[in-house]
């Protein structure tokens, strides 16, 4: 692989080409992937580290990605995780195992330590073969850390790291060093990147001047695509909305004419950054809906001087980060030294301190904007104190979060608080905040969206995430609100408020949420968006929810300003509905399945035997570009699954546009074999169940279990009675009476009680801890 290091310029050239979608007309491309390739997949069954070191903006990450890509399907998990200036360890590695195994997704680990992460990923690399960039190491204490949880398991893994430091580069078994592009290939980059026809000159720009441009960049590829991409304009959809309604809040974006929306000029901004590459964008590998964006150290480096000399933002970072375990122990008993320059911005991030004094560097007279992520500041100012404050942001605080008197913040347009931070309430005087344009509440811990949100007239954008009840009914008042995300929302008078709220939101740009969207009429629940229908600036439509119906025709102008479109449910579509639709990502169920959600029983049933022969209507969708479709597995055979993608396929495909169409599948683990599929047609059945493990289940449990048999006649059930209490036994046969009672055929049910000896009074009642029965 050494030989490489020569032509690296060459192979990160030709890359850099590639992710800016453009031809690579390097003839040596193929050549030195096959050799790179070739180096990392030799037969050695020991662990394999390799590092790639230079400075910044040499394309060590690009180069790093692009083998990770090549080479991550031979290996049996992989990850490509980023650590920064700034390492926070344990979300370090909280990443690395979502990456591995997106299972771990599911698991709360806010509070594990470096520790049991190590033991974690010891225990679940035990017997992988697996493949991890570890990209921007800035430090050799990180890097050990890392390294040290990864396992040398003599799989034949393979690790690569990237890195600026040449210290820690030497810790790595094998250093490969970047150098800057040649006079040659920078100036084929800085050509490709512009679009020339013919590659060799810019318009409106001399050869001379070209040359010197380039010169200037002095072959390093970041440099280079910048300064290009001052001469190219390059549309781009992809944003991030909430740095945009940050931007808003602190009253950066103005209009420049008197139509159109704040929001809208943010976009703008937003997207001319990315087309300069200042800002790079990102995909969550598991989260396709879900836009991120990094920008390169280069950049922060430029953004953090001219904060400094314009006293701007003062940044506060992981001050501990470089120092010996000794100075950790001294830093968290320090407070933040004093500054004589009042600072107005303050953003903390992986700072771990004492307190910050009341009186600290004059912050609660001038402080216009307060970031705080990935910190714990044990004894902080009270923040209603703050009162000039437009913007505060707060996420992964380690601190509860007081918001006592927070309506004594006249002057503020952004607040968020988010990713478990604990907050004790939300006050009334939370509809105090009069100038408040975003509120963004996220997995807060408390369950109720206070009514007093309700009177915030002003608000733009609404993000309320992990709340069980939400002022529905009142929602409606809001009617400045162009974005807003909601998730769970439970009971169905709820949702009808909500449903009902909608309509009179006509400035509403962007919804997303899992309310249930469907009415309930003499032949059963029908799927409700005619409101949602009527809005007019509505672009952006996400209803992730399985309990709606499918078989909703959208009538003509229904959506008319529709852009992209997911629902989890099946739509179907009039001549001239969803006229400016690019993008549609819907659901399909293959099978029939039964289950609950919030307690409510729900039944899905093969899409094709509601739409007949999946005739939905595309070619209706005249702008209609990307179609994604997710079949839902369960209940199914795989003869079933199979039917219903080809059906779906063909529909795409016979679309006037030919569009591109991807199918993916969801639940493949609750697909049933033949046999199984055949033992839910049985008539009569004969079960038993355990008191102690069903005891605690909601009726929705029982009614669900019992909908699996479609074809139900008859229904024997033993009740185990053993460690139950007579009270517990008569609950759990109640809910089978129900259940029997409410299924579609009304079967016979016969419950024989066993080991009635074996019974318990209520006062001597045995604690057992309880399963969940399957189907």
């Amino acid at each position: 692989m050494a030989v490489l290091a020569p032509k690296l310029g060459e192979l990160l050239t030709a890359e850099y080409v590639v992710q800016k979608g453009l031809k690579p007309d390097i003839e040596s491309l193929s050549k030195e992937l096959v050799m790179m390739k070739a180096s990392l997949e030799d037969s050695s069954r020991d662990l394999k580290v390799v590092s790639i070191v230079g400075f910044g903006g040499l394309g060590k990450t690009t180069l790093a990605k692009t083998v990770h890509d090549m080479l991550k399907k031979q290996f049996g998990c992989s990850a490509f995780i980023s650590v920064g200036r700034t390492p926070n360890l344990t979300r370090t590695f909280e990443k690395i195992l979502v990456e591995f195994d997106k299972k771990y997704k599911q698991v709360d680990m806010a509070r594990w330590d470096i520790e049991q992460f190590g033991n974690e990923l010891h225990e679940f690399l035990t017997d992988k073969r697996y493949f991890i960039v570890v990209d921007d190491i800035w430090d050799v204490e990180s890097w050990k850390a890392i390294r040290y949880a990864l396992k040398d398991n003599n799989c034949g893994s393979r690790i690569i790291m990237t890195t600026r430091n040449f210290e820690v580069a030497t810790k790595a078994g094998e250093v490969y060093r970047l150098k800057p592009l040649s006079h040659g290939n920078s100036k084929k980059l800085f050509y490709k990147r512009i679009q020339s026809h013919k590659g060799e000159s810019v318009d409106g720009v001399s050869d001379e001047l070209s040359s010197k441009i380039i010169d200037k960049c002095g072959g390093i590829p970041l440099a280079i695509i910048a300064i290009a991409s001052l001469l190219v304009e390059r549309p781009y959809d992809d944003w991030s909305k909430s740095v945009i309604w940050m931007w808003i809040g602190e009253g950066f974006v103005h209009l420049e004419k008197e139509d159109g929306s704040l929001f809208e000029a943010g976009e703008r901004y937003f997207n001319e950054l990315v087309n300069r590459s200042m800002i790079q964008t990102m995909k969550d590998r598991y989260d396709p809906f879900t836009q991120w964006f990094r920008i390169h150290d280069i950049v922060f480096d430029l953004i953090s001087k001219l904060s400094r000399d314009e006293n701007f933002v003062t940044f506060l970072g992981s001050m501990e980060q470089h120092a010996s375990p000794d100075s950790l122990r001294r830093e968290k008993n320090t407070s933040i030294p004093r500054s004589d320059s009042k600072v107005r911005r303050l953003a903390v991030k992986n700072h771990l301190v004492q307190r910050i004094r009341e009186d600290t560097m004059d912050m609660p007279e001038v402080m216009r904007s307060l970031n705080i992520f990935d910190s714990k500041i044990e004894v902080m100012a009270p923040l209603h104190s703050f009162r000039v404050c437009r913007v505060l942001y707060i996420e992964n605080y380690y601190v509860p979060i007081s918001l006592k008197h927070i309506g004594k913040l006249l002057h503020l347009k952004y607040l968020e608080i988010s990713s478990y931070t604990p907050v004790d309430e939300l006050p009334k005087e939370l509809g105090h905040l009069k100038s408040l344009q975003t509120l963004y509440l996220k997995k807060t811990g408390l369950d109720e969206l206070p009514p007093a949100v309700c009177s915030l007239t002003q608000l733009m954008c609404l993000v309320a995430i992990g709340f069980r009840r939400l002022p529905a009914d009142r929602m409606g008042s809001l009617t400045s609100l162009e974005d807003l995300r909601l998730d769970s929302v439970v009971g169905r008078n709820a949702t009808e408020d909500l449903v009902v709220a909608l309509g009179k939101l006509t400035r509403l740009r962007n919804l997303r949420t899992s309310a249930s969207f469907y009415r309930i009429t003499a032949t059963g629940s029908q799927c409700d968006l005619d409101n949602l229908e009527r809005l007019p600036e509505l672009t952006y439509l996400e209803l992730v929810s399985f309990s709606c119906p499918p078989g909703y025709t959208v009538g003509k102008d229904g959506f008319r300003n529709l852009r992209f479109c997911r629902v989890d449910t099946t739509l179907k579509f009039s001549m001239g509905a969803m006229p400016r639709l690019e993008e549609l990502r819907f659901r399909v169920n293959a099978g029939y399945s039964s289950g609950f959600v919030n307690d409510v029983p729900l039944e899905q049933f093969p899409t094709k035997d509601e739409i007949e022969d999946l005739d939905l209507g595309l070619d209706n969708l005249l702008s209609l570009e990307k179609v994604t479709v997710t079949v839902d597995c369960s209940g199914a055979t795989a003869a079933e699954v199979q039917e219903v993608e080809a059906m779906v396929t063909r529909a795409v495909e016979n679309h006037p546009n030919r569009r591109t169409i991807k199918v993916d599948r969801a639940h493949e683990g609750n697909m049933l074999s033949d046999e199984e599929s055949e033992d839910l047609l049985q008539q009569h059945i004969q079960q038993c169940d355990r008191v102690l493990s069903s005891k605690d289940e909601p009726d929705a449990w029982f009614i669900a279990h019992l909908r699996w048999y479609r074809l139900l006649q008859k229904a024997v059930i033993s009740i185990d009675c053993a460690g139950a209490s007579l009270c517990e036994v008569e609950k759990v046969e109640a809910a089978f009476r129900h259940a029997a009672e409410v299924h579609h055929n009304h079967p016979t049910i016969q419950l024989i009680r066993t080991n009635t000896d074996e019974m318990v009074s209520s006062s001597d009642h045995l604690d057992t801890e309880s399963f969940q029965p399957s189907r």
